[in-house]
């Protein structure tokens, strides 16, 4: 592969432990390391050169398993995801136009959830990464508050100081850190303490025993190709300990973690088959998890964190439906037609919850009649 080599190379950015700068051509692969500030900075040919190398890596020898691995860098390699299969799943044509669009800019709630998830599995670079933005120090140059300090939250940390987008406007950072609300890193350091420490008033024991395991990795990259359909998969286990084989994963999207409310996430969100999928991964890469846990996080004070561990069957029931919508995946693939919503119309209902909401209040209603 041309195009990576030399001090700035991409194998100067992706080595081996002990190993810095050896090409991977001359060993299997047992585990990669990359730097996320040299990622940062790939443009052009390099970039396209790293997406070709994670290309060959999937089909490489060793145990199919990258460290350390930049989130831009997970999101640009060419492998089906639990996402994408979420995706296919509501109809192949709207994966097949994300596909084309390629990936979107992410949202002020993806970087909280990154942030979070940062602040939990690497808490002591969570704080040289992350600043929490100060209130805009930019004049008003006009109406009845003229030459007052602006009231925004900034965004943007410049030779002038903090600067909301308005006055930030068309202005360099001064600082390579990623910018989050006071509330966000708030957040961020809540749930870090409510998950680590004994002493946090409302601490999560089971979450510490869980991400304190000797030995666990996090964000840990794999990479397969499945048996059956000959399409290449891929996962991102947030916390793996193959000491007690568990995946745990990290759930921000709640605004409750409480059992009943949690439940509903799990099957809204796809959690179960994010799950299966992550199951059917870690086995065919011959590291089979045995229990996998989601730490339910709640954004708002006193920021509770909930335990759960999914049951076998509801592991069982997501990983056979990623692989059935993985056999859709790869028929759209092959024969380029990716299916909308169906062409005919269709006679629609109420979901059972509502028919046993109707039924209670028409049970309530008898009730009080008599």
């Amino acid at each position: 592969m041309d195009g990576w080599q030399g001090s700035r190379s991409l194998w100067a950015m992706v080595t081996r432990p002990g190993n810095p700068g050896e090409n991977h051509r001359a060993f299997p692969w047992p585990r990669l390391t990359v730097n996320d500030a040299d990622f940062r900075d790939l443009e052009g040919p390099e970039a396209k050169a790293f997406r070709l190398l994670l290309e060959e890596l999937l089909g490489g020898e060793g145990d199919g398993f990258i460290n350390a691995l930049p989130m831009e860098a997970y999101l640009g390699m060419p492998a089906v995801s639990s996402s994408k299969l979420g995706r296919l799943a509501i109809a192949p044509a709207k994966l097949k136009s994300e596909m084309d669009r390629g990936p979107k800019p992410s949202t002020d709630a993806q970087v909280w959830g990154h942030a979070i998830h940062a602040a939990i599995l690497e808490p002591d670079s969570f704080e040289v990464d992350y600043v929490a933005a100060e209130r805009c120090t930019g004049v008003l140059k006009s109406g009845a508050r003229k030459g007052e300090q602006c009231k925004n939250d900034g965004v943007k940390l410049t030779p002038q100081g903090w600067l909301c987008g308005q006055h930030g406007h068309g202005q360099e950072a001064d600082t390579g850190k990623v910018v989050l609300s006071p509330a966000a890193l708030r957040c961020c350091l809540g749930l870090r303490d409510n998950c680590l420490s004994e002493t946090a008033q409302y601490a999560q024991p089971q979450a510490r025993a869980l991400l304190t395991v000797p030995g666990s990795e996090v964000e840990l990259t794999g990479a397969w190709m499945d048996p059956e359909t000959g399409q290449p998969g891929k996962l991102r286990g947030d916390h793996v300990a193959d000491l007690t084989a568990t995946c745990t994963d990290i759930k921000s999207t709640v605004t409750e973690a409480s059992t009943d409310v949690f439940s509903k996430s799990i099957w809204n969100f796809g959690y179960y088959r994010q799950q299966g999928w992550y199951s059917g991964g870690f086995e065919e890469l011959a590291r089979p998890m045995e229990d996998h846990v989601i730490l339910a996080c709640e954004k708002e004070p006193p920021y509770l964190v909930a335990c759960f561990r999914l049951l076998d069957e509801v592991v069982e029931a997501g990983r056979d439906e990623a692989q059935r919508l993985l056999r859709v995946y790869a028929q759209c693939m092959e024969t380029g037609v990716w299916p909308g919503y169906a062409p005919h119309i269709i006679d629609i209902g109420l979901p059972p919850w509502a028919q046993r909401s109707l039924a209670a209040a028409e049970t309530l209603e008898r009730t009080m009649l008599t």
